[in-house]
């Protein structure tokens, strides 16, 4: 017998119970994350003269996440006698609304969270008198946090969430930023968060507060105190920098930070009391290098799809202890150096670029951005990741105008407006190519609302949302290269929980003021020039939009850089004496005035028109006029 994976002979053990031969192998360590992989079995019987038999066949091992050397901190810039972590809490007012997902609480923890009613960022309302100056609590325990102690979840002895109440008395509308250093073992590991509401858990070097931080788990959205288990591997064991994210909605809020062990039993992380326990470290040694600034954020987002072949690219990087030196700051795409605008008010840089020309579409693209920072022993940080461009689709290239009402697949639709059922970006077979980056239609919505004065016609009625988790959420449309004017609507029927902040080419087109029970709709409208082939609209995190909702938009083309006509053409009727006269613009050139008794029956050409007028004798029956080209 002899056993191959991939092509390499291997040493396989042999049992043979009566008639059945098992052939085992274990291989050392793992197979790579994902990895295809073959197997060979050759063998012979025992006749005379022998048979062979040869098999061979594939697998592909299951993908699992991974901590590498490379994210790994030497022991000795790590203080061990410092055990435990470090919790930031920041909380909004009661009457805020917030979506229960990980991208607004993570806006508000950030500080980049607009308050509608203000303007400016949401105020702080965690109780400052559960931290110290640098506004950090200080856990050299155990994460068993409870809004008000009380108990939930796997642990007893749950202790008060730093900073609730806040200092509205209330407990809901917060997020906490939980940072320490784990010392993990080699091999598989198994890491457990308990919450209500959701949470996100990252490792990155240095910093695990990076946009480039690698997801070990997550959950999105609200539910009472549930599990979630996340499981990766530690190659080689040591010291990893670990950030938990959580937030919670409204009602009771609760969470645990645990690893399960060999054996299915729960230990929390950093338990004094309990033997093998995940140390936890709150503090780098005093000879450790202070960290340097670090990427808050970045658009498109690391890993994204189906984005803009000519994207805006966004950068937003955070000063720490020691700040950026703007004047360092270098960027190229794709290998090549770009000119980027570089900003820098207070604390953040924002570092901005727009490609100028067109990218490749359906391929990768790479970032890349390195930066100083301006202490005494500067240090030099560059970062790199990638996104995929969306497909390079065609365009409507006759398009004056175009109207989309934004709906689920159950709604009849309104006249004149072309219907998106939040399918992905496609050819929709009406002479368009629109939808959005993803699948959405599992967030579309016809409310069916009766009362005419809240919905007052199916446009009002039906809705997508913009901001669900699983986003960012961006809808296109394939049009030719130039300016536009845009309208949009946002909001919905029954609901008023939602601030709509709508942009479309960055543009801000919708910067409504929150909702209310009388005014449930926002409206905008703002001229966009499109540069790429596809005009582009989202909700504007970055101003503020709370559980953004899109019901319907009208796209007029101002200048087409085809030099197709610009503006819809308008039809002018006057009366003169017993005759109306029709008229269009005079440089509205290639016409055809048509005429029918009914906006369903035959049109016909009308007779009489002299250059871009016709005068006609007023009749009683009702007859409807277009321009045709």
């Amino acid at each position: 017998m002899h056993l191959k994976l991939n092509g390499t002979v291997v040493s396989a053990q042999m049992a043979t119970s009566g008639s059945a031969t098992t052939v085992t192998y274990d291989p050392p360590g793992l197979l790579p994350s994902g990895s295809t992989n073959q197997v060979d079995l050759r063998f012979k019987d025992t006749a005379n003269p022998p048979v062979e038999q040869v098999f061979a066949w594939t697998f592909v091992a299951e993908a699992y996440r991974s901590l590498d050397a490379a994210r790994a901190i030497p022991a000795a810039q790590i203080d061990k006698t410092r055990r435990g972590f470090t919790v930031r809490t920041v909380k909004a007012r009661m009457d805020s609304v917030f979506v229960a997902s990980s991208a607004p609480y993570e806006a508000l923890l950030a500080g980049t969270a607009i308050d509608g009613a203000t303007g400016k960022p949401y105020e702080n309302m965690a109780d400052p008198s559960a931290f110290g100056p640098d506004g950090l609590f200080v856990e050299e325990e155990t994460i068993n946090y409870e809004d008000m102690g009380g108990t939930a979840g796997n642990f007893l002895d749950d202790r008060r969430t730093p900073g609730m109440p806040g200092t509205d008395g209330i407990s809901d509308r917060y997020a906490l930023e939980i940072l320490t250093y784990l010392e993990l073992p080699a091999g598989l590991v198994t890491l457990g968060v308990n919450s209500d509401d959701g949470f996100r858990l990252l490792s990155g070097t240095p910093d695990p507060r990076s946009a480039l931080s690698l997801l070990l788990g997550d959950f999105e959205g609200g539910r009472g105190a549930s599990d979630t288990l996340c499981s990766f591997v530690v190659e080689p064991a040591g010291i990893y920098p670990i950030r938990l994210f959580y937030y919670d909605g409204t009602s009771t809020g609760s969470v645990e930070f645990f690893s399960v062990m060999p054996d299915g039993s729960k230990v929390l992380v950093n338990d004094p009391n309990t033997g093998g326990a995940i140390k936890a470290y709150r503090v780098r040694a005093g000879t450790a290098p202070a960290l340097p600034p670090f990427l808050l954020s970045a658009s498109p987002a690391p890993g994204g799809v189906n984005v803009s072949i000519k994207p805006t690219v966004d950068l937003l990087i955070r000063d720490t202890t020691l700040a950026l030196d703007p004047a360092s700051v270098q960027v190229s795409l794709n290998g090549t150096p770009v000119t980027a605008t570089v900003t820098k008010t207070g604390g953040d840089t924002l570092v901005s670029f727009r490609p100028s020309a067109s990218l490749p579409g359906k391929t990768p693209a790479t970032v890349k951005v390195s930066y100083r920072d301006t202490g005494a022993n500067a240090q030099t940080v560059t970062q790199e990741w990638r996104f995929t461009t969306a497909e390079a689709t065609a365009t409507a290239t006759g398009m004056t105008a175009v109207k989309i009402n934004f709906q689920n697949s159950t709604s009849e639709g309104f006249p004149g407006y072309l219907p998106d059922n939040g399918l992905a970006f496609a050819d929709r077979g009406n002479g368009f190519s629109y939808g959005w980056n993803k699948d959405n239609s599992a967030n579309a919505r016809n409310r069916n609302q009766t009362d005419k004065a809240l919905a007052p016609d199916e446009r009002y009625d039906t809705f997508n949302h913009m901001q669900k988790p699983g986003g960012p959420w961006i809808w296109e449309i394939a049009v030719p290269n130039g300016t536009y004017e845009v309208s949009i609507v946002g909001g919905e029927s029954n609901n008023f929980d939602q601030t709509i902040r709508i942009k479309a080419e960055d543009v801000l087109v919708v910067n409504g003021v929150p909702c209310t029970t009388t005014e449930r709709f926002r409206d905008g409208k703002a001229k966009v020039k499109v540069e790429d082939g596809r005009l582009s609209v989202s909700a504007s995190d970055s101003d503020g939009a709370v559980n953004c909702k899109i019901a319907f938009l009208e796209i007029f083309a101002e200048e087409i850089s085809a030099g197709l006509p610009a503006k819809p053409v308008a039809i002018t009727v006057t009366r003169n004496g017993d005759n109306l006269v029709i008229s269009w613009p005079a440089d509205a050139v290639g016409f055809t005035l048509e005429s029918s008794p009914s906006l369903g029956g035959a049109w016909t050409a009308v007779g009489g028109v002299t250059g871009n007028s016709a005068s006609l004798p007023a009749q009683a029956a009702q007859q409807f006029y277009r321009l045709k080209k």
